[in-house]
């Protein structure tokens, strides 16, 4: 296991190098086909932490949140993206998920955040792959739930 400090002086658990070619294929398969700057993969990935640290049920403004995403990002449809994403659309991502954080910043760091943060992920994946439906998005909820009952 890699450990780092982050910019908190905390010490965390990195991803592993299989975990982060994981998140890198991910983000380029679910990147639009408009140029935009930032990762739209890493935009939802905040979306879920942001679910996962609040402290009330938040689902109606997830889902409303998940709704003006998709109305952004994927107007037309969702296809698999063919192209590589961009040097610096790389160090984006690498710098926002080398070192996950899945709770608050100021509670102490817990070893089960890295894989909670794989288990978020990968339940994205899983709704961007089945049409981003009513269906998939009540399963990616109900993952989420489980990832937020898991950390706390």
């Amino acid at each position: 296991m890699t450990m780092k400090t982050d910019r908190y002086g905390k010490v965390i658990v990195c991803l592993t190098g299989k975990q982060m070619t994981q998140l890198t294929n991910i983000s380029a398969k679910a990147q639009p086909y408009l140029p935009f700057e930032e990762v739209v993969f890493a935009q939802l990935l905040k979306l879920a932490s942001t679910f996962i640290r609040s402290w009330m049920n938040a689902e109606s403004f997830f889902r409303k949140d998940l709704a003006k995403f998709n109305d952004k990002y994927y107007s037309r449809g969702f296809k698999v993206n063919t192209h590589e994403l961009t040097g610096y659309q790389l160090s984006e991502l690498f710098a926002l998920f080398l070192r996950p954080r899945m709770i608050e910043f100021m509670k102490p760091y817990q070893p089960i955040e890295r894989d909670a943060f794989v288990m978020t992920f990968r339940a994205w994946k899983r709704y961007m792959i089945t049409g981003r439906t009513k269906e998939s998005e009540d399963i990616l909820l109900k993952k989420l739930k489980e990832i937020k009952n898991l950390l706390n």
